[in-house]
């Protein structure tokens, strides 16, 4: 037992008694403490202890977090509580008191109080979380440091400043309309809004989810799949348990990477009641949670309207996906076997209408009288079973919203096609639960598309790429020293729904080439060019050495010529923050530094490359005594995304505008602070099997012109000839309206040869100008150039000849 002695107030002495627990206790009881008082005054008092924010904490003899007992005049040893200590516990206690029948003058201050400090409001806690953090990387520190600053800054809960509660948390200032508008928004805490002590989660079941008025059912029907298997919803969350102080971390695998997200426990509500977005049905934290972890990641609430179910599972799981398009592929006649196949592996599959999705859940059942079967359009759905049975091919579907169920054939009042025979064969369950059957017939008419994710037990390689000039900077050599390695391999570029991106930096065309070594290379598989968030390729390989080359057409690695000019006249505004395009170039530029280690944060290494681009000498004292005892802390080796821009504001402030274009410059970027020069992406290889992977840079380019001309070799198709001098070859990529231009020499001299594309119209090229020379050895073959349609062009032509061939003596 320990005991400690502290005065609270004049005339009163608080005593803690510490006691272990016997071994015979409650074996989850770590230890209690019991609180006394000692009083000198004249008059009784009342003493209150309120362990609220306390985890693992209880008083004895209430489930309440505060409680109040009588002191009498000149008492001693007044026993005031018991507070017992379970498991990993957190202790947060305060102590007040009131005198009773007090007599006297009252001080000033209580005469005539001050202005209520502006902290006792949101807005003050907010202005007060941010000076508490400025400095403080708490996205990359562990979650007992943040609890340890909340203590020491006397903050009663946690703040998230990089997705504060407020407006633009919701919609960004650009939105035009406010959807809202005559509404009052409050953000509340789950204690605001629920009936009983929040859990993050008690029982996970799709059916949990109530999608709220935020337009994102793809990513409801994304977390409904994932339900079906709660452990994948479990494995999310670092922070499992309800937070008094409202500190969480969860993790999701956004751009190909996993990423920890901590966020704060406010939710935007209506004055008078609840949620506006997504909630569980019960008093359940985890579907609240996900999706404010998944607004933060992209900028803001609204940034999640709209979208597909499988790019939702793809950022939920990081594994392998998968979408068949019914227009693109009207043959199905393979994919229910398919379909079969992944429910027997425990995939998880869902399935989307055609249309907008113009109705919420809380609509009324008018839903079901107009739309034919009462689908939803624009909607998702999850499917949950397939059984093929008595020659009828089946699907178990269900609506996230858990009402409003198909009503076609098979539905649940189908009594004429659910048979006793075929009730007992397939055994399901009928209710106005959002559940339905459907034959697969009518499914592939009635949706338009089925994504399959495929969650498993995978080995996983993620490593960083980047795209350098229209070029790989790296290729991966990859052995396999089984007779055969099942792999899917995929590029993932960052994600256009994240703020700032879709405008400056949309998806760039890439394909996936698998060369074998057999000893010289040979193309053995291609993914051919797509404009997509990811590129993948399921492959099997035999026993031997392969090369992975990632490649792009590099052709809207530049600003597009239809897109407006946006003049950035000064890089800080008139508040003092970052222009909004200077502050996408910056994180930008964040990204592209963080490759070492992939941690969202850069150390003494990659900040000395980011100076040694600009020729400025950088030691690691003075790292340490510049930049981390400024913008992080000595004892924080790392500085994050936020500290990142905090440097670049501060040397823009100190150091002049013209200092840090130049920084800017250096590192690629133009006047309009495009980055032509470079794009990161990350490769992913999932295998049930061991991967063994290495890295290698390819500082010349020579990996990325053998490819290229293995591919023309192979691929390309003659579309002009000289005898004795050239032959002009193409690839076309019909899927990509992707053009590939490459030389063979087929005379006996090296020569000069100029191709130009620049009369055809609708095009990119990856050369400025569509006009390009280069020399050929002969008997070789060149890639000159790429060209691809314009977005949105309606019609293309090509226009490709060589302007000018000469020999070299």
């Amino acid at each position: 037992m320990s005991i400690q002695s502290q005065q609270i107030g004049p005339g009163l002495t608080l005593h803690k008694l510490t006691h272990q627990p016997p071994p015979t206790s409650q074996q989850s009881l770590d230890q209690y403490s019991t609180y006394t008082l000692d009083s000198t005054l004249d008059k009784p008092l009342e003493l209150t202890i309120d362990i609220q924010g306390s985890e693992g904490a209880t008083i004895e003899g209430t489930y309440q977090t505060q409680s109040t007992v009588t002191v009498p005049a000149n008492a001693q040893q007044v026993t005031v509580a018991r507070v017992n200590l379970y498991g990993d516990w957190v202790l947060r206690v305060k102590f007040t008191y009131t005198i009773k029948n007090f007599q006297g003058t009252l001080p000033e201050s209580l005469v005539n109080p001050k202005k209520v400090q502006p902290w006792e409001g949101l807005e003050g806690k907010i202005q007060k979380a941010r000076e508490a953090f400025k400095s403080f990387p708490y996205d990359i520190l562990p979650l007992d440091a943040i609890r340890s600053k909340l203590r020491d800054t006397n903050l009663e809960s946690f703040i998230d400043i990089e997705f504060p509660p407020i407006e633009s948390s919701i919609y960004p200032p650009t939105e035009l309309t406010k959807p809202f508008k005559g509404e009052t928004i409050v953000w509340k805490r789950p204690r605001d809004f629920m009936t009983t002590i929040p859990e993050v989660f008690r029982t996970i079941e799709p059916n949990d989810i109530k999608q709220g008025q935020l337009g994102d059912c793809w990513f409801m029907c994304a977390l409904a799949s994932l339900a079906e298997m709660p452990y994948l919803v479990e494995r999310l969350f670092i922070t499992q348990r309800y937070s008094e102080e409202g500190l969480y971390r969860v993790k999701l695998c956004k751009n190909g990477d996993w990423t920890e997200v901590t966020i704060d426990d406010y939710f935007p509500c209506f004055e008078d009641g609840g949620p506006i977005f997504s909630r569980s049905n019960g008093d359940e934290l985890w579907v609240l949670l996900l999706e404010k972890a998944y607004a933060k990641l992209h900028g803001s609430y609204f940034a999640l309207r709209g979208g597909f179910a499988n790019e939702g599972m793809l950022d939920l799981t990081g594994s392998p996906t998968e979408a068949y398009e019914f227009e693109e592929h009207p043959d199905v006649s393979k994919l229910f076997a398919k379909i079969i196949d992944y429910d027997h592996k425990g995939y998880l599959m869902s399935a989307s209408t055609a249309g907008e999705d113009k109705f919420t859940e809380d609509k009324d059942s008018k839903v079901n009288e107009e739309n034919e079967g009462g689908l939803i359009p624009g909607h998702a759905y999850s499917i949950i079973k397939a059984v093929q049975f008595e020659g009828h091919q089946l699907l178990n579907i269900r609506n996230p919203w858990g009402t409003f169920e198909w009503q076609g054939k098979w539905a649940d009042n189908d009594r004429e096609r659910w048979s006793d025979k075929m009730v007992e064969g397939v055994k399901p369950v009928f209710g106005d639960d959002g559940t339905f059957w459907m034959c697969f017939e009518d499914f592939v008419e009635h949706f338009k598309t089925l994504n399959v994710c495929k969650v498993g037990d995978w080995e996983e390689v993620r490593v960083k790429g980047e795209f350098l000039n229209a070029r790989t900077r790296y290729f991966y050599e990859l052995s396999v020293p089984t007779p055969t390695q099942t792999l899917t391999i995929a590029i993932h570029q960052e994600d256009d729904r994240i703020e700032g991106v879709g405008s400056r930096k949309p998806f760039l065309n890439t394909q996936l080439v698998i060369l074998r070594r057999n000893p010289q290379l040979e193309v053995y598989k291609i993914k051919e060019f797509r404009i997509e968030r990811q590129v993948e390729i399921e492959v099997e390989l035999e026993q031997g050495e392969y090369v992975i080359v990632p490649q792009t057409t590099g052709c809207q690695l530049r600003k597009l010529p239809d897109a407006p000019s946006e003049n950035v006249s000064r890089l800080i505004n008139g508040s003092g923050e970052l222009h909004p395009l200077a502050e996408v170039a910056v994180k930008d530029l964040f990204r592209r530094l963080d490759k070492i280690v992939i941690n969202n944060s850069l150390d003494y290494p990659e900040f000395h490359e980011f100076f040694s681009r600009l020729s400025i000498p950088l030691s690691q004292e003075d790292f340490t005594r510049t930049i981390l005892r400024k913008f992080s802390s000595d004892d924080i080796p790392q500085i994050n995304k936020r500290a990142f821009l905090d440097f670049f504001k501060d040397a823009v402030l100190k150091q002049g505008e013209s200092t840090v274009w130049k920084w800017l410059s250096a590192w690629g970027y133009d006047k309009e602070l495009y980055c032509p020069e470079s794009r990161c992406f990350m490769l992913t290889l999932h295998s049930m099997d061991q991967i063994q992977l290495s890295i290698e840079e390819d500082t010349t380019g020579e990996m990325e012109g053998a490819v290229s001309r293995l591919i023309l070799q192979k691929q390309g198709k003659e579309i002009e000839k000289r005898p004795g001098q050239y032959r002009l070859l193409q690839l076309f990529y019909e899927d990509s309206y992707t053009f590939t231009f490459g030389i063979e020499n087929i005379g006996v001299r090296t020569c000069e040869v100029t191709l130009d594309c620049s009369l055809s119209r609708n095009l990119l090229f990856s050369q400025p100008g569509g006009k390009v020379s280069k020399f050929v050895e002969p008997g070789q073959i060149e890639y000159f150039m790429h060209a691809e349609a314009k977005p949105g062009a309606e019609e293309i032509a090509r226009a490709a000849k060589v302007t000018n061939y000469k020999e070299i003596y």
